[in-house]
């Protein structure tokens, strides 16, 4: 009796040894290496897919899903494992049933394999049906049932078992098949899916549809066994097709989705703040818009649209038409580096706001202008003298930007850019000039709807999450910064409403003219810029709940004649804020801002001649604006028709008045576009003047290298020299290295045909003023 007693013992302590040591096994020994690639998948923010990129075994094979559909893992154990829920992996009655029939058969026809066996086949590479190898994948079922949840095994098996051709996981099945995700497929649908992967080489969509239809309605007639499915719901359900020839799966924003393929997130599943109706609709715009260009061989354009508030983009359109390839298409323009035109030039103007140099209304010169070899144009080729700093910016005038760029100083203008993040102006300011503020830096259309955004959304107390490059995405969503991310404002509230409201009165395209007239009307900040030979056109919006960039060119950097921001990135900037619907202005932030009384002509603080003030709002700065010194004191007489001095005028009949008079090279241009520009009266014929008159001279600017330009023959065309004198009626003589030239009255102007070298002009009035300009004729 104890003799039994401990041999029962001694049994009883081998078994659970040995159950001890299988069971540690089963820990301890690591399951095989299962790390298939993976398809790049896009969803947008409400998960619509957008698109996906085919993993590199060429297979369609989504990552593994977090959670699966009832209806399907109901279809799947039902069909492949009805009694999953209860054994450990290893069902022993089908293991048996499956040796009988392969005895009888004389071969292996059934593997009596449960879902944890397949899955276990699967990750080790879909071995030859022997022996051993069932041994071992029954071993790694154990180790999956220790180590997994049940729900975790069926995701593994949905996310990694065959469905036909190259489809892989039920995800993509449910996508290539059905065109839809997997939470919305039918009864029918999930059943049909549930039975592709027990033989997914002999039937799938498009093959031996009568013995697919025949396993689909036989799994169920099961549903409806099992009370899963009325009558009704059955009937329905055998009704519906089968799926087809694979779909082409959606293909919205394909540009981000290869950018952040090939930025490490490649094989994963991106969760995109992608609006998708939105995106859609402004894809078709954008094809719209390349159809229309198209015949002026401009083949690209891109737009990228942001929430204000949260900053998240809505609509990523790389390129023209994602559909299409050639003529530079597959290039994601959004990333791309282009010159940057005339668009960072609020920027600028904003900074001057801020340091009190100017208001919207102080007058910058507008002259010919050159330094330091450097000479820029308008657009136009004109110059207007002087004109307000609002209307230089509106209109975009190149000259009055550079010269506000080099009183501001290019250097804490490279460094205010720096910290608004640009990522592709890292080269020295030296490298730059001032061409940084006319497209001498390269920028992309995400860093200037990032900064931008960050304008926009400063106006709004509430919000500081700030807009943060590709590289801060989360699974592809683009993240909101960390409290470390957070820089404090490189501007004033004051100066980006100022520069907002500035903006608001840029000229609109064709068809967008007259916009206050008509009630709904959004109000809109916006920008455009184009570059040096027509090769790019930026156009940058924002109110307070969008911001739109655009950007229109070939991505080969070909120009084409007439390419302007106003006139092709324009329109399509318009027409995406039209798609938008409603939304509002910016609230005015009281605390930075003041109404200030400044000088009605030149725009700065009331000096002690300034006779004519007006108010104007803007930022806090503005107290530190200079003193207006731009008017004159003039002594007239009686009549107000001639100067006079006491010398020769009765003192008490002396008329004093107060002239705004600029310098004689902006007045000179000033009087061409200001009919009101005042005229100080001549000297009475009795009375000699007080102070000389101004003079000076207007072309060749100082330093200037002059090319003699030539007709088509050959021949030397003559040069014009000008010079601008403050009295109309005076006689300027002119001389070219000491020799008299000739003398001008009225309008001074000559035309000479200097040898090549260097030289030197010399002007000199009646009352012996001069001015004089050295310069340089080249080859």
């Amino acid at each position: 009796m104890d003799r039994g007693r401990s041999t029962i013992k001694k049994w009883s302590l081998r078994i659970l040894l040995v159950l001890g040591v299988s069971f540690l096994m089963l820990l301890i020994i690591p399951l095989p290496d299962c790390n298939p690639a993976y398809s790049t998948v896009l969803y947008s923010k409400d998960h619509q897919l957008l698109g996906a990129r085919i993993a590199k075994d060429g297979q369609w094979r989504f990552p593994i899903p977090d959670s699966l559909p009832n209806n399907f893992t109901t279809c799947i154990e039902l069909f492949e494992d009805e009694y999953f829920r209860y054994h450990p992996g290893v069902n022993p009655v089908s293991i048996f049933r499956a040796i009988r029939q392969n005895i009888e058969a004389g071969e292996i026809i059934s593997g009596g394999s449960t879902i944890t066996m397949q899955l276990a086949r699967i990750i080790r590479g879909n071995r030859d049906r022997t022996v051993i190898n069932k041994l071992v994948e029954i071993f790694i079922s154990f180790q999956l049932e220790v180590k997994y949840s049940k729900e975790k095994i069926l995701q593994l098996y949905a996310g990694l078992a065959p469905f036909g051709g190259n489809v892989v996981g039920l995800e993509a099945a449910s996508w290539r098949y059905y065109a839809r995700p997997v939470h919305l497929l039918s009864w029918s649908e999930a059943a049909a899916l549930a039975v592709l992967p027990n033989a997914p080489s002999i039937i799938y969509p498009g093959k031996n549809s009568k013995d697919f239809e025949l396993k689909r309605n036989r799994l169920l007639q099961k549903l409806y066994q099992k009370g899963i499915l009325d009558a009704t719901d059955l009937e329905l359900a055998k009704m519906e097709a089968l799926p087809g020839q694979p779909y082409a799966l959606p293909n919205l924003s394909a540009h981000l989705l290869d950018h952040v393929q090939q930025n490490g997130f490649e094989g994963q599943i991106i969760h995109s703040t992608l609006d998708a109706r939105i995106q859609e609709y402004h894809q078709e715009i954008a094809h719209r818009y390349h159809l229309r260009y198209h015949s002026n061989e401009i083949h690209n354009l891109a737009i990228l649209v942001a929430d204000v508030k949260t900053g998240e983009i809505l609509s990523y359109v790389g390129n023209s038409d994602c559909s299409e390839s050639g003529e530079g298409i597959a290039v994601d323009i959004i990333q791309s580096p282009r010159s940057s035109g005339s668009i960072l030039k609020p920027l600028l103007y904003a900074a001057a706001l801020d340091e009190g140099m100017i208001s919207q209304n102080s007058l910058i010169p507008d002259i010919p202008t050159q330094i330091s070899g450097y000479s820029p144009k308008n657009f136009d080729r004109t110059f207007r003298g002087a004109v307000k700093a609002g209307d230089a910016l509106t209109q975009s005038l190149n000259i009055p930007a550079v010269r506000l760029l080099q009183s501001y100083g290019l250097t804490p203008f490279y460094n205010l850019l720096q910290k608004l993040e640009f990522s592709t102006i890292r080269k020295p300011s030296d490298h730059y000039g001032l061409s940084l503020i006319l497209g001498g830096a390269e920028v992309t259309l995400f860093d200037l709807v990032n900064v931008y955004r960050g304008l926009a959304n400063q106006l709004d107390k509430a919000n500081d999450s700030g807009l943060q490059n590709t590289q801060g995405i989360r699974w592809g969503a683009f993240m909101k910064p960390t409290e470390a991310e957070k820089n404090l404002p490189v501007y004033s509230e004051g100066s980006v409403h100022t520069i907002m409201e500035v903006l608001s009165n840029v000229q609109r395209p064709r068809g967008e003219d007259g916009w206050q007239l008509f009630a709904g009307q959004r109000k809109i900040a916006w920008k455009t810029g184009t570059s040096f030979g027509h090769r790019d056109a930026w156009a940058i919006g924002m109110d307070a709940k969008h911001v739109v960039g655009v950007w229109v060119g070939n991505a080969d950097g070909e120009g084409r004649p007439g390419l302007t921001g106003l006139n092709y990135a324009g329109p399509v900037m318009f027409d995406i804020f039209n798609s938008l619907g409603a939304s509002r202005w910016f609230s005015e932030p009281y605390d930075a801002l003041d109404d200030f009384d400044i000088c009605a002509h030149s725009g700065y603080r009331i000096g002690r001649l300034c006779t004519d003030t007006t108010k104007v709002s803007g930022p806090l700065s503005y107290r530190e604006l200079k003193v207006c010194d731009l008017h004159q004191m003039v002594n007239l007489d009686v009549n107000e028709e001639f100067r006079v001095n006491a010398a020769c005028y009765s003192p008490s009949k002396i008329s004093r008045k107060s002239f705004f008079q600029l310098p004689p090279t902006q007045s000179y241009f000033y009087r061409k576009f200001n009919a009101a520009y005042p005229q100080i009266p001549k000297y009475h014929e009795d009375c000699k003047p007080e102070v000389q008159s101004q003079l000076d001279i207007v072309y060749p600017f100082v330093g200037a290298d002059i090319a003699i330009p030539r007709d088509f023959d050959g021949q030397k065309n003559e040069v014009v020299f000008s010079a601008a004198h403050s009295d109309p009626d005076a006689i300027v003589h002119w001389h070219l290295d000491g020799q008299f030239r000739q003398s001008t009255k009225g309008v001074h102007k000559i035309s000479l045909i200097p040898p090549v070298g260097k030289h030197e002009i010399l002007i000199v009035d009646e009352r012996g003023l001069e001015s004089i300009r050295n310069f340089e004729v080249i080859e």
